[in-house]
């Protein structure tokens, strides 16, 4: 898929993986919600953060429209560097390791974002404690877990009553309060 950066304009193609198909439907779940898929470069949750290889650029799909207006600049390209790790995003499949580094990115733009959006930047923390979870990483795996359960306890203070209805934020305060 073709996207263009809202930041810097850059055309790139990015993958992505169709969740829709058998081959890529998870095999089932674990006890704490974790989807189960075949292997880690099928997983359609390693794809759904782009990022633009040229300023870094890291979010969601829906923030790479061609009309989505963004109030980020370039002025986080310098930590966006530094995070990566000079790693390229230029290749085709993601594994989790650079999946969690492309949510982590993600996580640290809409944290800066001003208003910030809660619910995008907890599902960036859950994403990133699965992969960990996954990586074997169990104490990066606690501590992004409690910055989503942060992040969700505060969107839950600020969401207004249309909002808390949403079947997403239904979903996610089932997950933490059980």
């Amino acid at each position: 898929i073709d996207v263009v950066c809202p930041v810097c304009k850059n055309e790139f193609a990015v993958s992505k993986i169709k969740s829709k198909i058998k081959e890529n439907m998870p095999l089932g779940f674990e006890p704490y919600m974790v989807p189960i898929y075949p292997s880690e470069l099928s997983n359609p949750l390693s794809y759904e953060i782009n990022v633009c290889p040229k300023c870094l650029f890291s979010a969601f799909q829906s923030d790479f429209s061609k009309d989505k207006k963004t109030n980020m600049s370039l002025a986080y390209e310098k930590d966006l560097r530094q995070l990566s790790k000079g790693i390229t995003f230029e290749n085709m499949y993601t594994n989790y390791e650079l999946a969690r580094l492309k949510y982590a990115m993600a996580a640290f733009l809409y944290d800066k974002e001003k208003p910030r959006d809660l619910i995008k930047l907890g599902k960036c923390y859950i994403r990133i404690a699965w992969f960990s979870k996954e990586l074997k990483e169990i104490d990066f795996y606690r501590t992004s877990l409690r910055k989503a359960l942060d992040t969700y306890l505060e969107a839950y203070n600020v969401i207004d009553e249309f909002t808390m209805n949403s079947p997403l934020v239904s979903l996610l305060w089932r997950y933490f309060v059980g």
